[in-house]
């Protein structure tokens, strides 16, 4: 079977969020979503206390890459090392602790398969008490 490298890509800012957790920035929350068109997936990193604060991840993991046709080889750690770096000031405002839903992610991405990508809203998906995912599973929401 041929490798998704969009999908397998893009997952990657999902991991580097569950890193930056592990580093203590417990109030950076994500909010994936789908284009209008359904074909594209995106992702930003917010900030749980102070709302005005937002990152699109996955226009930063696209940046100076082709992900449709090869796999990121920069692993988990130096991705999250490199957006640190980018993005100093943001995460600042991110480091808190929010144990519930570092839990609540965890379970999250454990429920996810290797090429499957979450959604909490599309133009085509506002149910609040779930997100949905690419492979049409639900998700409870954090609450």
């Amino acid at each position: 079977m041929k490798k998704d490298f969009y999908i397998i890509n893009l997952k990657k800012t999902l991991y580097i969020a569950h890193e930056l957790h592990k580093r203590g920035f417990e109030s950076l929350y994500v909010g994936p979503s789908l284009s209008p068109s359904g074909c594209y997936w995106r992702c930003s990193f917010l900030n749980s206390h102070k709302n005005a604060s937002t990152i699109i991840i996955s226009s930063w993991i696209q940046k100076n890459r082709d992900i449709r046709k090869t796999e990121i080889t920069q692993d988990i750690t130096e991705l999250t090392e490199l957006f640190i770096q980018q993005h100093q000031e943001f995460l600042n405002q991110c480091k808190n602790k929010n144990s519930v839903y570092i839990e609540w992610y965890q379970n999250m991405l454990n429920g996810l398969t290797i090429e499957e990508l979450p959604y909490a809203y599309s133009d085509f998906h506002h149910e609040s008490n779930y997100w949905m995912t690419t492979k049409d599973q639900k998700i409870p929401t954090f609450k």
